[in-house]
């Protein structure tokens, strides 16, 4: 349920010329625009339902806007992030496949931009939610709500049924990286402390 790394090339190298023509220069067909034109306006319908009509701007101008979709390799992301290198990044062959995996990197831009406009605020917030209170100006802790706020976006798409996978991806995601033992808790959608951490 991730974007995975396909291939990396300079531009740049004549040897990559193949490699170019494939991924930046290629020639889109009739089916691959309309495989890439059914994704995105499934895509638009979560950006308008979660953050309002005004928020596609923001969701084309982010990497997932740029996918599209390839015969023989899916749905892709090609981004030219250092002067001459290429990473090519792939997310499913299918609609299916490709559709969550894409919405959580987004969910993570945005979030991320949130967070870093409102970190102060939601530092104290998490202060006063699981450490009672007691704030420090130093204290950090994006990545939750990074999971969290993403997880409140997932809800307003799903309701009270968003797949089990979304939740347990926040979920683990946490854990992986060391900031706690949270479970999504659609009562007060928002992640609270498991049984284990209180």
């Amino acid at each position: 349920m991730k974007k995975c790394h396909i291939d990396k090339y300079n531009y740049c190298n004549p040897t990559d010329a193949n490699k170019d023509k494939l991924y930046r220069k290629h020639k889109v067909t009739k089916e691959e625009k309309i495989k890439t034109e059914e994704l995105m306006s499934k895509l638009e319908e979560f950006v308008i339902k979660t953050s309002g009509e005004e928020a596609l701007k923001s969701f084309y101008e982010s990497e997932q806007g740029k996918i599209q979709y390839i015969d023989g390799l899916g749905y892709v992301l090609i981004g030219n992030y250092d002067r001459d290198i290429v990473n090519v990044f792939g997310y499913g062959k299918t609609i299916e496949e490709a559709f969550i995996p894409i919405l959580i990197d987004y969910e993570y831009y945005i979030c991320e931009n949130y967070e870093y406009s409102h970190r102060q605020e939601l530092n104290k917030q998490f202060s006063e939610r699981f450490l009672g209170g007691a704030y420090l100006e130093s204290d950090y802790h994006g990545p939750f709500f990074f999971d969290e706020l993403a997880l409140q976006d997932f809800r307003k798409y799903y309701g009270d049924s968003i797949p089990e996978e979304i939740i347990k991806y926040y979920e683990n995601h946490l854990k992986t990286i060391g900031e706690g033992n949270y479970k999504y808790d659609y009562e007060t959608n928002s992640l609270v402390l498991s049984d284990e951490e209180k």
